[in-house]
């Protein structure tokens, strides 16, 4: 960081902390408050107003002075929105980097992170396939068909994955066999970490280092749930 600061001027971890902050955090967070227009108008006037700056350390200190001070008026309310983009990257079926990998170019009108800023969580569940659905039947390409295809099926697998997953917590808790010790803890605290770094991008990259829990838990859920008439073996 001070090596950072020797070279621009501006103490900073990394260059791109204030695009992370207004572009994906703060970005994400007006859409979802203001509209995906005013909110997208919001983050360009930011931008706009910072190029009135010279340097690159004057421009950053601006867009973090503005994105911190944003935060912190509402504080309560961008902390629910993060909190929130959590639980949502768990049922994105990460339509970018599956359109990435097909080298196609991603449907501008849909996705999870637009319906979601819109109405909600379960709006952007409904309307997300709704829009799969449709781009499937009209897809251009065979290479755009077998994307949507893959995507709906993630899509469905994500869900369900959701589902298994609170039905083994349901089941954990009513067993009664949790144990605050060092694991544990450590445990919470790493997958904590990893759920809140999603934050408002809500991207399924992020959740890398945790799908080992998450997948084990799942597939826990889903023997209890095929099991839900016997005793559960915890």
């Amino acid at each position: 960081m001070k090596y950072n600061e020797y070279r621009t001027g501006y103490y900073h971890f990394t260059s791109i902390e204030n695009i992370n902050l207004l572009q994906y955090n703060l970005k994400s967070f007006k859409e979802f408050e203001l509209g995906n227009v005013s909110g997208d108008n919001w983050t360009d006037s930011i931008l706009l107003e910072s190029k009135k700056y010279t340097t690159y350390s004057e421009q950053n200190k601006y867009i973090s002075n503005i994105c911190r001070t944003e935060i912190k008026k509402n504080l309560t309310k961008y902390t629910i929105f993060h909190i929130a983009c959590c639980f949502k990257a768990i049922v994105d079926p990460s339509r970018y980097d599956v359109f990435l990998f097909f080298k196609k170019e991603v449907p501008s009108h849909s996705g999870v992170v637009k319906a979601f800023n819109e109405k909600g969580f379960f709006y952007s569940i409904s309307k997300s396939l709704g829009w799969l659905l449709t781009d499937t039947i009209n897809s251009p390409s065979k290479g755009f068909l077998i994307a949507n295809i893959y995507i709906i099926v993630a899509f469905v697998f994500q869900i369900g994955k959701l589902f298994f997953i609170s039905y083994f917590l349901i089941i954990f808790y009513k067993a009664k066999k949790f144990n605050w010790n060092y694991p544990t803890i450590f445990t919470i605290c790493f997958i904590g970490f990893n759920f809140l770094i999603t934050g408002p991008v809500a991207s399924p990259r992020y959740l890398i280092p945790i799908d080992f829990y998450i997948f084990c838990a799942t597939a826990l859920g889903f023997e209890f749930w095929i099991n839900r008439k016997k005793a559960p073996n915890i």
